[in-house]
């Protein structure tokens, strides 16, 4: 039987169109629908709505915040669940340290090494992470404790991958306990056409609990 997660609070960006933020209406149902730790930025062709999701287990949750925002507001689009890309200072400036103490973790000169290869690089050789690589290193390989954890990259790609269908409908995702993946049932090309599920391995979308061993850690 596959291990149960623990329950977390996570934090997830979906990048929508439709939102208007001058539509008190509108904006007054997204609060009712998440509560008050909602954020919603931007415009309404590239709007953001920040969620904090209070749950064990981050793909059903982050799924069924899509649907019942594309359900409450037909108007609204969610269109990608938001990766968090950071570079060095943005790194630096969320744990509190120094830019140079961060890069000599990614270089691997200070800590325990292994720090997450980046997922590329931009403008002039900036390298660029996902926080959510990022962020089990850190709280694994060091004393930081952070309040939220993002959703896990698996997750994250699995949604993506069916946003990006122009001929989605909603989908449903179902966990079987008794198995090592997750069903995600994705209808592709209208309400006649049956579901096309697809499995996303645990590995995706389970945490890993495992704590810092002591000579590894690096104090803040």
């Amino acid at each position: 039987m596959a291990a149960m997660p623990n329950k977390r609070i996570f934090e997830v960006g979906l990048a929508v169109r439709g939102i208007d933020l001058d539509n008190d209406g509108q904006i007054a149902q997204v609060f009712d629908m998440f509560g008050d730790d909602v954020q919603v930025s931007g415009s309404s062709n590239n709007g953001m709505v920040h969620l904090l999701l209070d749950t064990d287990d981050p793909l059903i949750a982050t799924n069924d915040a899509i649907t019942q925002l594309e359900s409450r507001l037909p108007e609204v689009k969610v269109f990608r669940v938001d990766t968090d890309l950071v570079a060095i200072p943005d790194i630096a400036r969320r744990i509190g340290r120094s830019r140079e103490n961060v890069r000599q973790f990614a270089d691997g000169t200070r800590g325990p090494g292994g720090f997450p290869v980046p997922d590329g690089t931009v403008g002039d050789a900036i390298r660029v992470w996902r926080w959510a690589n990022v962020e089990p290193w850190l709280r694994n390989n060091t004393d930081y404790n952070f309040p939220t954890i993002p959703v896990p990259t698996g997750v994250v790609d699995a949604l993506n991958t069916h946003l990006c269908n122009a001929g989605r409908l909603v989908s449903t995702v179902t966990r079987d306990e008794r198995q090592d993946y997750v069903m995600v049932a994705v209808g592709r090309y209208g309400p006649r056409e049956p579901a096309v599920p697809f499995a996303i391995p645990a590995s995706a979308w389970q945490l890993d609990d495992s704590s810092p061993d002591d000579d590894s850690s690096v104090a803040a």
